[in-house]
């Protein structure tokens, strides 16, 4: 098929994939001002809708690059969106009081897609020192951590908001003690992923550098961000650390993730500038 063609295609199904990200987040939002469950259930299936352009998009970058979307800014953030939004949609039809949610999830979503489609979207080739599996085990943790997060982040919210104003008669949305646990056990999934992302990168950087560890920016702040959330964990477990508290100490994780992943690579010279960037 023509080149311009599938570059035709793949920017339409990228803004139609958006465009379900952005009814879905006005029909969240109605829903949960307005407690409307039909309006929630409706949302979740714009994000479901939008997930198929958005892979189909991604499968014809893949197709053109001749590898997975991890090269550059522009294929990281559309990848990792996708998989935040998957996991949400997975998690709100095993458990749909989790609806509620896709307030947080899709208007990060189509922000952050939107962005990435300012980015620069040129096809980048794979060096050799990225051909293992090494990488790609890292990336697919990473992204896996990333949406457990957002997941844990929009517990964590409700769980303040209820604490403050208790949901109405008849809402599906879990009560704060069941916000407030699963906003737990999303951040323990979230740290097992980190530390296997960590791992993982090691390897591959030993493989391909000769070195486990450089203690670049990324690296740096990855392991503080590991550290936090093993200090999340150490609280929750053996130190009682509940509700208002554990939320604020939640959010604050969240915020360090972003930091790492969208910032720091950014402070001063990194290999990492090297996959972000290209």
């Amino acid at each position: 098929m023509d080149t311009h063609l599938l570059v035709t295609i793949e920017f339409s199904a990228y803004w139609l994939g958006v465009l379900c990200y952005v009814a879905a987040a006005l029909f969240f939002a109605y829903g949960n001002f307005f407690h409307a469950e039909s309006k929630l259930k409706r949302a979740v299936h714009l994000v479901a809708a939008g997930l198929l352009p958005h892979a189909a998009a991604i499968a014809i970058h893949w197709q053109r690059s001749g590898h997975g979307p991890y090269l550059g800014s522009f294929e990281s953030v559309s990848a990792t969106i996708w998989g935040a939004e998957a996991f949400f949609v997975l998690m709100a039809a095993i458990r749909p009081g989790l609806r509620p949610m896709g307030v947080v999830v899709a208007p990060l979503g189509f922000l952050l897609l939107a962005a990435g489609i300012m980015l620069d979207p040129a096809i980048h080739y794979l060096p050799p020192s990225f051909q293992t599996i090494w990488l790609v085990i890292h990336i697919l943790f990473n992204k896996l951590a990333l949406a457990a997060i957002v997941m844990a982040l929009g517990c964590a919210i409700f769980y303040l908001r209820t604490e403050q104003r208790p949901a109405p008669p008849g809402s599906r949305l879990p009560p704060p003690k069941t916000l407030d646990r699963l906003s737990y056990q999303f951040c323990g999934l979230c740290f097992v992923c980190w530390t296997m992302t960590i791992a993982a990168g090691s390897i591959w950087a030993n493989k391909s550098w000769g070195r486990y560890w450089a203690w670049d920016p990324i690296e740096l702040w990855s392991f503080v961000t590991w550290l936090l959330f093993g200090l999340y964990l150490h609280l929750r477990r053996f130190h009682g650390l509940r509700g208002r508290a554990a939320a604020q100490l939640l959010i604050a994780c969240f915020v360090l993730v972003i930091f790492t992943l969208f910032a720091s690579p950014f402070l001063s010279a990194t290999i990492h500038r090297e996959y972000l960037l290209m």
